[in-house]
């Protein structure tokens, strides 16, 4: 099966153009049987600290590549596979500018409205989504 690029897989979960974005670690990540983005888990490569006698402690540094195992720590997903199998080259600036364009629809929805941020957030979640829908989200 191909791999999916970016765009499919943010056409595919939806849900992921409303963030998390992530900017270190797991910038591009995301599971792609269901899109989970939160935590992995990878096998690495860590340097550790052994004497005789006394346990192993850990001294920070960590690796792992492209061909590293890695699992979705998601409930229910037992999807796994190489580490480059859950990276989408540029996914997180999609999701930035999903983000972006969800505030420029809030703003507009906002003055449109005459409602200041204390206002918006008071309304009730459909209440918020109706405003919303005034305003076209961007393709």
């Amino acid at each position: 099966m191909k791999k999916l690029v970016a765009r499919q897989l943010f056409t595919k979960f939806p849900k992921l153009a409303h963030g998390p974005c992530n900017v270190a670690k797991l910038k591009d990540m995301a599971c792609p049987a269901c899109g989970f983005r939160e935590r992995f888990r990878i096998t690495m490569v860590t340097l550790g600290e052994v004497t005789d006698g006394e346990s192993a402690a850990d001294v920070g540094v960590h690796e792992w590549h492209n061909s590293s195992y890695c699992q979705c720590d998601a409930p229910n997903c037992v999807q796994h596979g190489k580490f480059s199998d859950f990276t989408f080259k540029g996914l997180d600036a999609l999701v930035a500018k999903a983000l972006l364009n969800d505030i420029e629809r809030i703003m507009q929805a906002m003055a449109a409205h005459q409602l200041n941020a204390k206002t918006w957030e008071a309304l009730p979640r459909d209440e918020q989504l109706g405003y919303l829908n005034e305003f076209s989200p961007p393709h």
